[in-house]
């Protein structure tokens, strides 16, 4: 053991540099082999979203992540078949429930079952029927935008690949670095052994308190790993930290572009640059002979919320401007809109603001809970 030990130290740096090398290649061979995208044909002009996907879904496809924009676009999806609607207050924006004159049950038919959830998470807390948009609701927010990311990674297994396996296989190769590095550091295997159980206390400690909301946790395990780190530079060869760190880096580099698209994923994402193509351009004329639809209230409607969430709302609003003024048009999704000095109605601005309040609220709530000062329940 002693001899192994003897000439592991001998050839320190080349092993060190080796099992970088090791490490990279395997992540550069396993993401050339499968963390790219199949290849897609050129994007047309589509005049409607892909059927059964929801806005806030679509901005997931493209973007492979959830935030309070999907929420706010599925929202005003929700608002623009008539389930909910806005009311633009001086000081805050509620979201209310259409009433059953209004149509609101009979609109809930056909939607989805997470939407259905989202609608009873959203408002079934003491039946009901209006929802402030206010810090105070932030736990409320907080639970629709988890249920909706929840959903969306359920129903984007079939559009999407991690790549796990391939991912985990490769986290295999560190341990040769964790192990044959504290062996012949400063502390010789006294020194290793003492390495070796930091690491697992710093690992039971991270797992055990890494979701807990309490801040005194989070400082215990942000200290274990302190303590981790003082060990590891100490009884460590500086070369096998170095190796350690870029090893690390590529690891989390190659863990941020390995997921990657199906042939089916790549076909809805083309499917939404086409309909981006098509909100994107102002000018109509460059797809009259292509079978676009005739501009209208109704068609404005349908897609709004599609261009809120893909990020191309200010264009398709510019698009319909002059015939949204011709027909005097003012959306039943929304009830005392801003008002600006001009004395115009400025609809369109519900939206982002009640999507920057929502995001407040959200952050509100997640940090109180980093802090340990919630005051409500994060489960649905």
């Amino acid at each position: 053991m002693n001899d192994l030990i003897v000439y592991l130290y001998n050839y320190k740096n080349y092993f060190a540099v080796g099992a970088f090398a090791v490490v990279f290649s395997y992540y550069f061979c396993a993401w050339f082999a499968v963390g790219r995208d199949p290849k897609s044909g050129a994007a047309i002009p589509l005049y409607r979203p892909p059927d059964g996907i929801s806005p806030g879904f679509a901005r997931y496809l493209l973007k492979m992540k959830c935030t309070e924009q999907n929420l706010m676009a599925e929202l005003l999806h929700l608002a623009v078949k008539g389930v909910l609607y806005f009311e633009d207050g001086e000081s805050r924006t509620t979201i209310k429930l259409a009433d059953t004159a209004k149509g609101g049950g009979d609109n809930m038919s056909g939607l989805p079952d997470y939407l259905m959830k989202l609608i009873g998470i959203l408002f079934s807390e003491g039946g009901r029927a209006s929802l402030e948009v206010d810090k105070s609701n932030g736990h409320i927010f907080f639970n629709a935008n988890n249920h909706l990311k929840d959903s969306y990674e359920r129903m984007g297994k079939p559009f999407f690949t991690t790549n796990s396996i391939f991912f985990k296989a490769g986290l295999a190769l560190f341990l040769p670095i964790l192990i044959i590095g504290p062996l012949i550091g400063r502390g010789g295997p006294k020194g290793a052994f003492i390495c070796y159980g930091g690491l697992m206390l710093a690992g039971v400690i991270f797992l055990i308190f890494r979701r807990t909301p309490f801040s005194k946790d989070l400082m215990f395990s942000v200290l274990s790993f302190v303590y981790l780190a003082f060990i590891v530079f100490i009884l460590f060869n500086w070369v096998f930290i170095e190796s350690l760190v870029l090893s690390i880096a590529v690891v989390s580099f190659f863990y941020r572009v390995m997921p990657v698209r199906t042939a089916a994923g790549v076909k809805v994402a083309a499917e939404l640059e086409g309909l981006i193509m098509y909100m994107k351009t102002a000018e109509s004329s460059r797809f009259e002979n292509l079978n676009s639809p005739s501009e209208s209230p109704a068609v404005y409607e349908t897609l709004l919320p599609y261009a809120f969430a893909l990020d191309c709302a200010d264009t398709w609003v510019d698009k319909f401007s002059d015939i949204l003024q011709k027909t005097t048009y003012f959306p039943k999704w929304v009830e005392y809109a801003v008002t600006d000095s001009s004395g115009r109605t400025d609809y369109i601005f519900v939206p982002s603001h009640v999507a920057s309040e929502v995001g407040f609220s959200i952050t509100s709530y997640a940090n109180s809970l980093s802090n340990g000062s919630s005051s409500g329940s994060a489960g649905v």
